[in-house]
């Protein structure tokens, strides 16, 4: 009944914007989002939102859609090392017409601060210059990094959360296991 048209953590790491509303469909008339909320990778469950979630936020009144910018006060959460989890809960009865599977009241969207891994990638970039070998870590970062964002797409959460927590979570964004050396020296 949710569509995201936005769900990210900025450039900067410092603001996760949400912007939902209710799909633009006849048999929603009647349908309102109800609350938003937030659980990390620590949190998730598959089934909605946990009890331990990081945010709540209950809307007053009918509302169609949604727009919020929350920082790290507002979280109590570091938006660089986290995987958030929004939930998107509605209230009201979609019409007798919806079709099977789009009257589920609760949506969740991923978002994850992805930059500094990028930026983390761009040191193993080193190891192309290296002519005379297979650029392994960068090779193994690329794959996990999209065994990760595959794991999103699909919808397989848990699979995702184990990803992050084995290749992403305790990253050391200041160094690498990339080496200098040529095949010459």
């Amino acid at each position: 009944m949710i569509q995201f048209n936005k769900l990210s953590i900025n450039q900067a790491g410092t603001i996760l914007t949400i912007d939902a509303s209710v799909k633009d469909e006849s048999y929603y008339t009647n349908v309102y989002i109800d609350n938003v909320a937030i659980d990390t990778q620590d949190t998730f469950l598959e089934t909605g939102p946990s009890t331990n979630k990081i945010y709540l936020n209950t809307l007053s009144g009918n509302n169609k859609s949604i727009q919020l910018s929350l920082t790290y006060s507002d979280l109590l959460q570091a938006l660089d090392s986290n995987m958030f989890f929004v939930w998107i809960t509605t209230k009201g009865t979609p019409s007798s017409d919806t079709p099977c599977g789009e009257d589920v009241i609760s949506t969740v969207g991923v978002a994850i601060d992805l930059y500094p891994l990028y930026q983390y990638a761009i040191n193993y970039m080193n190891e192309l210059t290296n002519n005379c070998n297979i650029p392994k870590g960068f090779i193994n970062f690329i794959l996990r990094l999209k065994a990760l964002k595959l794991a999103i797409q699909t919808g397989n959460y848990t699979k995702s959360i184990n990803f992050w927590n084995m290749f992403f979570k305790n990253i050391d964004l200041d160094t690498t296991n990339t080496s200098n050396c040529s095949c010459h020296g």
